[in-house]
């Protein structure tokens, strides 16, 4: 079954819709190009990826602004949005986190949560750890507080949109 994103960079979108993906070759359609990507997990968190006779190497991070995707120097930040999110939603909200409500960016598996409930974060602080397409992506809390609940652990698969985390502001 495909499931398609918008995906959303400063004045441009992209409709993506993921055809195959068995976490070491994934084939995508970028609005309506067929792209066949290998793919393959790099010490210190980094992910090779190999498609059209080139190679190159990624690092991913998720914070209060978006997706942040670097390669070669260069940084580019933007949106995922599922169709599914879309629907509920609607395409004008952030998933990425709703001010104390830290959000799934992207469908994954939780890898790891490292705070605890009663713990003080600031801004920007990791809070879970997502993998997809063996990519892990630092999730960040986009407002400061006190954790008040978790509601994943390591091990959960989860959808784009679920709430990870919860954070009560402080003072």
């Amino acid at each position: 079954m495909a499931i398609t994103y918008l995906v959303r960079e400063t004045g441009n979108d992209a409709e993506v819709r993921m055809l195959e993906d068995d976490g070491r070759r994934a084939v995508v359609e970028v609005d309506g190009q067929r792209v066949v990507l290998q793919l393959d997990t790099l010490p210190g968190g980094a992910i090779g990826v190999d498609s059209g006779g080139r190679r190159r190497v990624f690092r991913t991070f998720v914070d209060g602004q978006g997706r942040h995707l670097c390669s070669e120097g260069v940084e580019r930040t933007f949106s995922v949005q599922s169709e599914r999110d879309l629907w509920l939603r609607g395409s004008g909200g952030d998933n990425e986190a709703d001010g104390g409500r830290v959000l799934a960016s992207m469908p994954g598996r939780v890898v790891g949560v490292p705070v605890s409930v009663g713990d003080d974060v600031e801004v920007g602080a990791v809070v879970a750890i997502l993998e997809a397409m063996k990519m892990e992506n630092d999730v960040k809390a986009a407002a400061a507080g006190r954790v008040a609940e978790i509601l994943v652990s390591a091990g959960d698969a989860v959808e784009t949109g679920a709430l990870l985390v919860r954070i009560e502001p402080t003072g």
